[in-house]
């Protein structure tokens, strides 16, 4: 991972991309004022994203339920146990305009997705309990 050349207070402080499962995985990570972790986050676009094909879908889903390449990856980068904790955590909040966003609550940390309006862009995230979901949501809702 790299530092992140921060331009806006809100941006990552860290992040590293590489290829994967058909596509660019960016990984980022988000710290706080103390240097301690409060979110890291999955972007993942398909290859054809990059390449401007019409009809362009990812393969990749980030659901509970999924068994496939979305669940592959949260546990290649996070391992089992968050793998684990995702799928029983409690879907607490959908919000779709197009496109779809998802807040979760679980035992070990809380959990946001996002699913691009026609399955281009694909995000997971980690985030620590020490951040309020409440609060998360409720900036997210006045944006």
């Amino acid at each position: 991972m790299q530092t992140t050349q921060k331009y806006e207070p809100d941006q990552s402080d860290l992040d590293v991309s590489f290829e994967a499962m058909d596509g660019t995985v960016h990984l980022t990570v988000f710290l706080d004022p103390a240097r301690k972790v409060k979110m890291e986050n999955i972007d993942y676009r398909p290859a054809c994203y990059w390449e401007g094909k019409s009809g362009c879908s990812s393969s990749i889903e980030f659901g509970q339920g999924k068994q496939g390449k979305g669940a592959k990856l949260i546990q290649s980068i996070w391992g089992q146990a968050v793998l684990a904790d995702f799928r029983a955590a409690s879907l607490t909040k959908t919000h779709a305009d197009g496109d779809t966003y998802r807040w979760y609550q679980g035992q070990l940390y809380n959990y946001e997705t996002f699913q691009g309006k026609g399955n281009t862009t694909m995000q997971f995230s980690v985030v620590s309990k020490d951040v309020t979901q409440r609060d998360r949501i409720q900036r997210f809702m006045e944006r």
